[in-house]
């Protein structure tokens, strides 16, 4: 296993990609509007229809005030069972899966150097910054989890008209290129005897070369 510094390799533009999204999706600070036109480019120079989604939520940004995103962003995201940003929420609920899952996520988080934040491991943003690192046949394994989760709170945003969607349909179609599918929970995770993985999840190499990364 390399350095962790090695393992970021956030120059390549795929792991740049997933790290714009997961800014995308982390709370509204300061910095929040300064940096959405960045994070957006980012985002699209690798999924670029993406931007499609993207575009109504950049304009529906600069009309607001920090205040008032951070606002919507609580009221939207924090306190609820269907909006949660939550990825291991989703696919696993509260089973002894979710919690496999969680130390999992620590583990990865710690192997390529990137702090903990306010958030559980399993947030969103999180996942999203692994799998930006991740080697092809375990970023398909959490992609399809992610994808799972992405798809459920992009309906409940969806239905309620939520400028929010736009977000997370981009990343649906960001990590959806490459995950397998899945549609019902991995058994793997919900026995006892099961161990989850842990930092062999991440390639030492880095990332999968894509066509953008040359």
């Amino acid at each position: 296993m390399t350095e962790s510094t090695d393992l970021a390799r956030p120059e390549l533009p795929h792991t740049r990609a997933h790290d714009a999204m997961a800014c995308l999706l982390e709370y509204p600070s300061d910095r929040y509007q300064a940096g959405l036109p960045g994070w957006i480019e980012a985002v699209s120079a690798v999924c670029p229809e993406a931007a499609a989604d993207l575009r109504p939520f950049a304009e529906w940004v600069e009309s607001r005030t920090p205040a008032q995103l951070e606002e919507n962003y609580t009221l939207t995201f924090d306190n609820s069972t269907t909006r949660a940003l939550e990825v291991g929420w989703h696919v696993f609920g509260e089973t002894y899966g979710r919690g496999a899952f969680l130390v999992m996520m620590r583990d990865c988080l710690r192997t390529i150097g990137l702090p903990e934040s306010a958030e559980l491991p399993d947030h969103l943003g999180h996942v999203l910054q692994v799998l930006g690192r991740a080697g092809p046949a375990e970023a398909a394994e959490l992609g399809g989890k992610a994808t799972l989760a992405i798809s459920k709170i992009a309906a409940v945003l969806a239905a309620e008209k939520s400028p929010w969607v736009g977000v997370l349909d981009a990343a649906w179609k960001l990590v959806g290129s490459y995950a397998e599918p899945m549609q019902l929970q991995p058994t793997a995770y919900l026995s006892p005897e099961t161990q989850p993985p842990q930092a062999a999840f991440l390639r030492d190499d880095g990332p999968p070369e894509r066509e953008t990364d040359r």
